[in-house]
């Protein structure tokens, strides 16, 4: 009962102070009535596609997050004879950090197979070998990232440049 009390004797005095500060609060009302936040067409757009972006890379995120503690295994399998930096993030971190760099690492090898081909990284044979669909998915979630990390770049150069202002 004490316990309830003191709540309420609380709640009470709050209520004391909110009508005792009522001149207070009708000025801060009249403030904001009398200066409406207006927000322009491209500040809108602005935010819309920051929001737009920073929510698709949490989904990006989400979906190499899902593919390296589902396919992980799968994903280092297949460069077995390949050079061993392509799947060392797995064996050095078996936490988050490292499933996200092994899907990405795969992913950007096999987006970009010339790369790594030249560079003598990759054996064409695992790149051969690697299923389809997995590297359909790899290939879109790459791709996907890097119009992620542009659009991130395009958005700060925007805020840098003083357009919206």
């Amino acid at each position: 009962m004490e316990l309830y009390r003191g709540f309420y004797l609380y709640g009470v005095t709050s209520l004391y102070r909110l009508v005792r500060n009522t001149r207070l609060a009708n000025k801060l009302a009249r403030l904001f009535r009398d200066h409406s936040v207006n927000i322009s067409v491209a500040d809108t757009l602005f935010l819309a596609s920051g929001l737009v972006v920073f929510g698709g890379a949490l989904v990006v995120l989400g979906v190499a997050l899902h593919l390296g503690y589902t396919k992980g295994d799968i994903l280092s399998e297949h460069f077995q004879n390949s050079s061993p930096l392509i799947t060392v993030p797995v064996r050095i971190d078996k936490g988050l950090r490292g499933k996200t760099r092994l899907v990405y690492s795969i992913s950007s090898v096999v987006t970009f197979p010339r790369f790594f081909l030249k560079r003598g990284m990759v054996t064409a044979e695992d790149i051969d070998k690697f299923p389809h669909g997995l590297r359909r998915k790899l290939v879109v979630l790459q791709w996907t990232h890097l119009g992620l990390i542009a659009g991130m770049l395009l958005l700060g150069l925007i805020a840098m440049s003083g357009i919206l202002t």
